[in-house]
């Protein structure tokens, strides 16, 4: 009796331990029309044609099922089937330290109501989906401190930190905000009140305010809070795919769980590609033509595509 099926996520080795070969050529057949090793339709991958041998189980046409390559990428890809999740886990986790910005009482109470809704049949998604917005409402990661950016998606696989940075034009927005306003009886602000309001030095502020100084941090705090002025702007740092296959994989277990991911069998950075298995030739044969051509499968023209693509980056990577 079949209890039931598990589904996950296959690791970059295991691709390669289950792979007949690495492909690294898009060509498919050479100009007697035999199979080119380490091509799409290498004689390891599975065969087709009547009276050749598989180089892999030495079975002939209609006795092999073929067998599996791999295409080692050069760089890492985001899997368009897992954009959601992967914003999910953008949002819900530190990028210092990887931890689920949920604090020890917050993740056992989301644990226990996530246990309880598959007892009871419940949609488990809508209490994983509460932890995230839990998550996401950290100004700071509770274990390590690290202040939290908020995450934008472009759709389909761009996603971009967000964060506050001190504006370009923050003199002027002093300056503008010190003026005296006579509709609100306000007669203004000198350097020197600003000075004793914040408690940064006269110097300090007059470097501040002629643009010839940054200020740091707290600085910036002080000056806002003295003139109830906003001297940041929102600037937008984007994630490649490397970055967060990086992120992802600092992520503990434990944390993983408490958002209902099998840790043993789909770990979050295994949704950032980095090798491409390449199915059988069975199970994408060429056929002949009236005129004796060969002609190929879509899913191989794709991955013609692929390589060649792939063999360009290289190229011009190293360029």
């Amino acid at each position: 009796m079949l209890g039931g099926i598990d589904f996950g996520l296959m690791d970059p080795e295991t691709y390669r331990d289950m792979s007949a070969t690495k492909v690294i050529t898009a060509d498919t057949y050479d100009d007697d029309g035999y199979p080119i090793d380490m091509g799409l339709m290498d004689p390891r991958l599975g065969v087709i044609d009547p009276g050749l041998e598989c180089r892999t189980c030495g079975s002939h046409s209609g006795s092999c099922n073929g067998h599996f390559g791999h295409i080692e990428l050069a760089a890492p890809v985001i899997h368009v089937g897992f954009t959601k999740l992967i914003r999910r886990l953008l949002r819900s986790t530190c990028r210092e330290c990887g931890r689920l910005a949920l604090d020890d009482a917050q993740r056992d109470e989301f644990r226990d109501r996530y246990e309880r809704a598959k007892e009871l049949g419940d949609d488990e998604h809508d209490v994983l989906k509460a932890a995230v917005r839990q998550a996401r409402k950290a100004s700071t990661c509770p274990f390590c401190g690290e202040p939290q950016a908020d995450i934008k998606h472009e759709k389909p696989t761009t996603y971009y930190e967000v964060q506050d940075v001190l504006s370009g034009d923050y003199s002027e927005r002093i300056a503008a905000a010190m003026q005296p306003d006579e509709e609100e009886d306000d007669p203004g602000t000198s350097p020197q009140e600003l000075a004793d309001a914040t408690g940064i030095a006269l110097d300090r502020v007059n470097e501040i305010m002629a643009g010839e100084f940054r200020p740091r941090k707290e600085d910036r705090r002080a000056i806002e809070k003295a003139l109830d002025v906003d001297l940041t702007e929102e600037d937008m740092n984007k994630l490649m795919p490397s970055d967060i296959r990086d992120w992802f994989e600092d992520i503990p277990d434990e944390d993983l769980e408490v958002l209902g991911i099998d840790s043993e069998h789909s770990r979050p950075e295994w949704m950032i590609l980095t090798v491409l298995p390449v199915p059988p030739v069975t199970t994408r044969p060429s056929i002949t033509l009236d005129n004796g051509q060969r002609s190929e499968d879509d899913l191989t023209h794709k991955l013609v595509d692929i390589i060649r693509i792939n063999q360009r980056f290289m190229e011009n990577r190293e360029a």
